[in-house]
């Protein structure tokens, strides 16, 4: 008989544990939330889209809910509204804020209920809200689409036009006159630092140029007689002078000497 009792024995505590695990997955797991005392509301979205039956409800990052119902349209397809059942021991305000938002790195929704004001009266079963669509990473990949699709567009163009420049402008011709045209302007470049150097040490036709008094005269009766009488109006005193077979005197001469008296 002791072999008999034994087995009894063993085979009630596996069925008292078995039981007691099952409560447990039960009252922890999605299927005692059916048990849980509750309340249900409803929230009025623009735009649910992703949002299924069964995703998560939480308020300031707590589990307090599901969605229990798949959105439906209203207002002649202007909005849709979902049924969220709440625990009863949430205490959620009217003046709270509903965002549809991403969960995970799948793309899956959950609600976020952000609490903002303390005075607001607390949501009652059937009472009705409206909720907003927080911006989630499909949202800004659709508004970045059109511009990478923009600037490949352009980016095609540039390449489209690089190769008609190296169809029609690059050609053998066209390149053999460009390293021409460079061979000669640097053996210009190079003629004028020669006169350059030649200048500095009195040589060269630059240099005779400059240490010309004649010259030197002259040029600066032009430049006398264009800050006087400027573009416009410029006239060689010198010259009328000349005709008129007066003695020529020069003008910054002329204007030192009646600066001293």
């Amino acid at each position: 008989m002791e072999p008999k009792n034994l087995e009894i024995k063993v085979g009630l505590f596996l069925l008292i544990g078995l039981a007691i695990l099952g409560g447990l997955i039960i009252y922890f797991g999605r299927y005692g939330e059916k048990f849980r005392p509750s309340y249900q509301i409803t929230v009025e979205f623009p735009n649910a889209y992703g949002l299924i039956k069964g995703a998560p409800v939480q308020f300031a990052g707590a589990p307090v809910g599901r969605v229990v119902s798949t959105p439906r349209q209203i207002r002649e397809g202007r909005a849709v509204e979902v049924d969220l059942k709440i625990n009863a021991d949430a205490k959620i305000r009217k003046d709270a804020l509903f965002q549809i938002v991403d969960v995970g790195m799948l793309g899956d929704k959950a609600i976020a209920i952000t609490p903002k004001g303390t005075t607001a009266p607390f949501l009652r079963n059937g009472d009705k809200v409206r909720g907003s669509r927080a911006s989630t990473l499909s949202d800004v990949t659709s508004q970045i689409a059109p511009l990478i699709s923009s600037a490949t567009q352009l980016l095609e163009g540039a390449g489209t036009i690089v190769n008609r420049i190296n169809q029609n402008v690059l050609t053998d011709e066209t390149a053999a006159d460009l390293r021409a045209t460079i061979k000669e302007l640097r053996m210009v470049l190079t003629r004028t630092d020669q006169l350059i150097a030649d200048a500095q040490y009195g040589k060269g036709p630059l240099a005779k140029l400059l240490n010309d008094p004649e010259i030197s005269e002259n040029l600066s009766a032009f430049v006398f007689n264009l800050r006087k009488k400027g573009i416009l109006f410029y006239s060689d005193v010198a010259a009328k002078q000349e005709a008129k077979g007066t003695p020529v005197q020069h003008p910054v001469i002329k204007a030192k000497l009646e600066k001293s008296k």
